[in-house]
């Protein structure tokens, strides 16, 4: 849920950064929705990470880490060359994206987590946060003014009720793997 309610706020990120910081900031209003994204992603990942702190799965924990930190270091070699920043808030969704998919995969071929009823939850919040993102920077081009805040709100609202109320089921945890008894 967190993508698809982030997706319809990042289209109003660049907006809200340029009354916050001013006009002065140039690339601020570029890399904050990239930052944004990447906050969320980073969100879902740090969830996992501290189920595998306290099952002490250290290893699954740092892989995902130094996955991530390669793809910074790409980054910061790509700013050295181009002398482009705007390299820097992309890498930080790719390297959340990296970080969090190497853990699971590494949960996933442990036993931890079972990775293929994971696919159906993540692909759709995915599709939904993509169809949301899109909504939201097409109301907020045509409606530049407060209206598409208020449009947006209302989509928000929808999204949430009908998630609520589709009721939700329990496909991520194995616990029969950390010793719990079923339906714990």
């Amino acid at each position: 849920m967190v993508l698809p309610i982030t997706s319809i706020l990042v289209p109003l990120v660049p907006d809200v950064v340029r009354v916050v910081l001013g006009g002065q900031w140039d690339l601020a209003p570029l890399m904050a929705p990239w930052l944004v994204l990447a906050a969320a992603i980073t969100l879902q990942s740090s969830i996992l990470v501290m189920a595998l702190e306290a099952l002490g799965q250290f290893r699954r924990m740092y892989l995902g880490q130094f996955a991530g930190a390669f793809v910074l270091l790409g980054a910061a070699v790509g700013v050295a060359l181009w002398k482009n920043w705007l390299l820097v808030p992309v890498a930080f969704v790719l390297a959340s994206v990296v970080i969090h998919m190497t853990q699971v995969l590494s949960c996933s071929v442990g036993g931890l987590l079972d990775g293929r009823r994971l696919i159906g939850p993540y692909l759709g919040s995915t599709l939904v946060a993509v169809g949301l993102l899109g909504e939201a920077a097409l109301v907020h081009r045509f409606f530049e003014s407060p209206i598409s805040l208020w449009i947006n709100a209302g989509v928000l609202l929808l999204v949430a009720g009908s998630v609520y109320w589709s009721g939700r089921r329990r496909w991520t945890l194995a616990p029969h793997r950390w010793g719990l008894p079923p339906g714990e």
